[in-house]
């Protein structure tokens, strides 16, 4: 069973220092949807990630760092990470996997 999660690309600041228009929105399936019940350091100086959900997904996806992914109707910013199967020969599974952070500051 699969679930439906939407990401709009985003695109940061031209060289002036203004902000590019948002990407059109794009709907995938993802391979789960987990709890992402936790709070990732990221630096020295505190700043942290409250993490939403975790998606996973069995290939791979147009999505980057930072852009918008709905989750549930939920808008979280992506963390995106490489999905490694230490055992391929077990259990021949990976992908990519999407932290999601919260846009509201609140899970």
């Amino acid at each position: 069973m699969t679930e439906s999660v939407t990401v709009t690309p985003r695109f940061g600041l031209d060289d002036d220092g203004n902000p590019i228009a948002d990407g059109t929105p794009v709907v995938f399936e993802a391979f789960a949807v987990a709890p992402g019940n936790t709070t990732i350091t990221h630096t020295d100086a505190g700043g942290v990630d409250n993490v939403a959900f975790t998606v996973f997904f069995l290939s791979a996806v147009a999505i980057k760092d930072d852009d918008l992914i709905e989750v549930r109707e939920k808008s979280c910013n992506a963390r995106v990470q490489l999905w490694e199967n230490p055992w391929p020969a077990a259990l021949p599974i990976g992908g990519v996997v999407v932290l999601c952070e919260s846009t509201t500051g609140a899970s």
